[in-house]
């Protein structure tokens, strides 16, 4: 006679996991084993007390790391099993991480103002507009408190270089700042026609809009039928190039 004995009892619930932030898009999810507990699901939710969605299942171990954590408060519990039968949920834990770093803001260039706009950050309450009159900083906190995604500096001066970083909050957490930006308020903007059939800069219908570039000018590339560009335009004060991703190679003469 055999007698085969099968546990019809789940194990006991994890103790309270804990949580740490690796970088600032992942956390790790640790617990003690449980006895008798055969595998562990991790479970996450974005509002205290869920509901909870399974990120993982079948965990032999006793940590997992979450590379999809969200931007801002994560809550998780953590499940044992042994075999199919699961126990009841550990407590729940949270850790916050800060929010994404806002894209590079978009600036146009008026008369004495500069205004900037940018794309929302995910888990961004508000944000924070910085500057500086030297590339790379140090910068200045010039308004805080954004909770829209644009913003005009008013209290500049035509010709001046500016530079911009924007950051984005949630409390108490603050991302890096985005890429810098150039600013001159009063430069004009030249963005360099894909038809322009010579490469001098003084021909209107080489430019988009047909208007040649006054200083201090900002100017654009893109892909092209002239590789040669031809600054014949006297004493132009050019506050920057820029060559778009896929612009031809060219030379500035």
């Amino acid at each position: 006679l055999m007698l085969r004995v099968v546990n019809n009892v789940a194990p006991a619930p994890p103790a309270a996991p804990a949580l740490s932030k690796e970088t600032d898009s992942t956390i790790r999810i640790s617990w003690t084993p449980v006895a008798g507990a055969t595998s562990y699901t991790v479970k996450h939710s974005l509002s205290a007390g869920g509901p909870y969605t399974s990120i993982v299942s079948g965990v032999t171990g006793t940590s997992y790391l979450d590379a999809t954590a969200y931007p801002g408060r994560n809550y998780y519990v953590v499940t044992a099993f042994a075999g199919t039968l699961e126990s009841a949920a550990s407590a729940e834990v949270s850790l916050q991480l800060p929010p994404t770093i806002p894209a590079a803001p978009i600036v146009t260039n008026g008369n004495n103002q500069v205004s900037l706009s940018w794309t929302s950050a995910k888990g961004a309450d508000v944000y924070t507009v910085k500057r500086a009159v030297v590339r790379g900083g140090p910068y200045t906190t010039i308004a805080s408190g954004i909770t829209d995604t644009s913003y005009t500096d008013a209290a500049v001066i035509n010709g001046t270089y500016y530079y911009y970083v924007v950051s984005s909050f949630a409390t108490p957490l603050e991302s890096a700042n985005s890429i810098e930006v150039l600013a001159v308020p009063g430069a004009s903007s030249g963005n360099w026609s894909t038809t322009a059939t010579t490469g001098n800069w003084s021909n209107g219908a080489n430019w988009t809009g047909g208007a040649t570039p006054t200083s201090p000018a900002l100017l654009n590339f893109d892909t092209s039928s002239t590789d040669t560009l031809n600054n014949d335009i006297d004493g132009l004060e050019v506050a920057r190039f820029q060559f778009n991703p896929g612009a031809d190679a060219k030379c500035v003469c």
